[in-house]
């Protein structure tokens, strides 16, 4: 019998009916620094205009002539005010997790709020901070929304993103990458720990935090980030987090039980049906009838649209077969990408504690 296993992450939401997300108040604290690692292309830098409002509480970091067009951004960047960390270019290809880890002492403030280059908060991000201040919290993950709705594969990944941030309700150690905040000193703590390893980096932080029991929180502060606008690079990005999911929940499968929730995520769902029974999963599909495929991704339709019913939407009536076509294809594509990066940069990605 295919896949009962299908619809296991999103029945989970069910979850969410019974949490909710704390709220941002009156209430802010000034005393933080956003750390934004930049490289590669100065187009892909979509928040300096936020950032400018914010300059003395910024810190850019970036590799050392890395190019000449992030050169010369560089320069602009140091003379409009702002303060840019050149560091050297730590080894392999994944380097983001290296220049947040070197980029934290040069912050004296009581927060961070490490904030990739194409995203964008909806305010002050002290509002987070206020809101850390009130509930004593070390690690804040936060609404992620994708900012643009122009075609099906933006729409659909809205939805995705949606589900997603209902599961952070109940399971806020799955920081995104996009936005998280922390105490400085927490996240000094934890990424002295981390494997500094890109694919998966962003939740690993959750995780050590989840693992040193530190006290985390889900805010509902939104941040609005850029999503692939076409299939080439949307593929690209999912096999990378397929690289990631590989890495945490079978490279490190006994760094990630935190509880029964992470028991039936990281083992039962993610080690076991995603990647383990992926051998099955082909063998049956060769045996059995499309038709009950089809027929068992239908039925997937309701349970998708009753556990997510608080961020309903009508994509959610084509979730099941988009969910599959990951399942199947970029799981592969994720392991294959894991063994290339292992091959190339001797990276292994386990988690030092």
């Amino acid at each position: 019998m295919i896949i009962p296993w299908m619809g296991c992450f999103d029945m989970a939401n069910l979850l969410s009916f019974r949490s909710k997300p704390l709220e941002t108040s009156l209430n802010t604290s000034d005393d933080y620094t956003i750390i934004v690692p930049i490289f590669k292309n100065p187009q892909r830098i979509k928040n300096i205009d936020y950032l400018r409002k914010y300059k003395e509480k910024v810190i850019l970091c970036t590799v050392q002539n890395e190019n000449s067009q992030m050169s010369e951004f560089v320069t602009e960047m140091r003379n409009e005010g702002f303060f840019v960390l050149s560091l050297p270019r730590p080894s392999g290809e994944y380097f983001k997790e290296a220049l947040l880890k070197e980029a934290l002492p040069f912050s004296k403030s009581k927060y961070i709020c490490f904030l990739d280059a194409d995203s964008i908060p909806e305010d002050n991000v002290g509002k987070v901070c206020g809101v850390m201040e009130e509930k004593s919290l070390d690690l804040a993950s936060v609404n992620i929304v994708p900012n643009c709705n122009s075609n099906w594969i933006e729409k659909i990944q809205k939805t995705e993103y949606s589900m997603s941030m209902l599961s952070h309700q109940y399971q806020p150690w799955l920081t995104s990458g996009a936005c998280l905040v922390g105490k400085s000193s927490v996240l000094s703590e934890i990424m002295d720990k981390h494997s500094l390893y890109f694919a998966g980096g962003d939740i690993e932080i959750g995780v050590l935090a989840k693992r040193s029991h530190k006290k985390i929180g889900f805010v509902n502060f939104k941040v609005f980030t850029e999503v692939p606008k076409g299939f080439k690079s949307w593929f690209k990005q999912r096999a990378n987090w397929f690289c990631g999911a590989f890495r945490l929940s079978v490279i490190n499968a006994d760094k990630v039980l935190l509880g029964p929730l992470s028991l039936v995520y990281s083992l039962f769902y993610s080690l076991v049906f995603v990647f383990l029974l992926l051998p099955l999963k082909f063998y049956s599909l060769s045996v059995e009838e499309l038709w009950l495929f089809g027929a068992i991704l239908l039925l997937y339709i309701p349970i998708t649209i009753a556990a997510n019913w608080k961020v309903r939407s009508k994509n959610m009536l084509i979730y099941p077969f988009y969910a599959a076509f990951q399942v199947f294809v970029l799981s592969v594509a994720g392991i294959a990408q894991y063994f290339w990066v292992l091959k190339k940069y001797k990276m292994i990605g386990r988690m030092k504690k």
